[in-house]
């Protein structure tokens, strides 16, 4: 299931006026009041602005920071799976939010 699927039906919201920085897997997600930031993709036989390049450049420095992120709290909760269990009261699976 796809991204913009699960958000969906899960009906994500966000607050008016806050930015939504997003990857590929919500193409076509768009949210009332909300600024989405999404990397520009070249289309077929054409290429990209320098600007639009240096857009992409920016929004992926952001999000590998956040990756990197996920990566902590998954390596962490290997290492340590009781303390991230009794932190999270929905499990493990939720830990990311409980941390």
């Amino acid at each position: 299931m796809h991204d913009t699927c699960i958000a969906d039906e899960a009906k994500y919201t966000l607050p008016v006026g806050s930015f939504s920085d997003q990857d590929a897997g919500f193409q076509g997600f768009n949210l009332p009041g909300v600024q989405i930031m999404q990397p520009k993709k070249k289309l077929r036989n054409g290429t990209l602005t320098p600007q639009e390049k240096e857009e992409n450049r920016r929004l992926s420095s952001v999000r590998v920071r956040i990756e990197h992120g996920y990566q902590a709290v998954s390596d962490y909760s290997r290492r340590y799976p009781f303390q991230l269990s009794r932190i999270s009261r929905y499990g493990r699976g939720n830990a990311l939010w409980a941390v």
